[in-house]
């Protein structure tokens, strides 16, 4: 007999949540990334986007 069942992942730039489910059970899986990159913010009420300038 073969096991049947689905997945559900869902990504963000935190972590991972695999959700395999089958009629009888649920399982859940949360990965985090070995280097979690860090999530640069410009200042509000600062001129521009924050970018740094384009080489001419």
């Amino acid at each position: 007999m073969t096991h049947h069942f689905h997945a559900v992942i869902w990504l963000d730039h935190h972590e991972a949540r695999v959700f395999e489910f089958s009629p009888e059970d649920v399982q859940k899986l949360v990965i985090h990334p070995e280097k979690p990159s860090k999530h640069l913010h410009h200042k509000a009420g600062v001129i521009g986007a924050g970018h740094s300038k384009e080489n001419d």
